[in-house]
């Protein structure tokens, strides 16, 4: 089935990942296979690439360019919400998407700025020295809009304690 992933036909690949989920073979298993399918340009292919990414259990840090490929994808906000949740989640591992990141921090759409708040706050750590700068900014927009999120990122950041 995993073989079946680098198909040419989008139905086999749909298919093909869609038991292996029933199966509860975790996407780590398939990574480079869902890396090029979140590259796709069909939508039903990087949809369920993306599903199946946020459902693995293991290291997804190195689909991390892709999940930051796909934070400026316009057409379907689920896909960025998606990939924001992805990035969160893989931690202190994702300090690169920091500066994608604090960019939605800067967005006018409250969605926008929500998710990338939320994806610093998974971060951790790393994320904490921009956040600050933005809670502090004296940018009408960027302290404004995302100063409500930012305030619940650094709650969530200031639990861990301080070093």
């Amino acid at each position: 089935l995993i073989s079946s992933l680098d198909s040419n036909e989008d139905d086999i690949k749909l298919y093909s990942m869609a038991k292996l989920e029933e199966m509860g073979v975790d996407a780590c298993k398939f990574l480079p296979q869902i890396r090029k399918m979140l590259r796709s340009e069909k939508y039903l292919v990087k949809t369920r690439a993306l599903k199946s990414l946020a459902g693995a259990k293991g290291n997804t840090e190195k689909a991390l360019p892709e999940l930051i490929e796909l934070l400026d994808y316009r057409n379907d906000t689920g896909i960025q919400e998606t990939a924001a949740k992805v990035i969160g989640s893989i931690g202190v591992g994702a300090r690169s998407a920091i500066p994608k990141l604090m960019e939605g921090l800067n967005s006018k759409y409250r969605n926008e700025i929500e998710r990338s708040a939320s994806a610093l706050a998974g971060i951790g750590r790393p994320a904490v020295p921009d956040l600050i700068t933005v809670l502090l900014s004296d940018k009408e927009t960027a302290s404004e809009g995302a100063a409500r999120p930012c305030q619940l990122s650094a709650c969530k950041l200031g639990s861990m304690g301080v070093d």
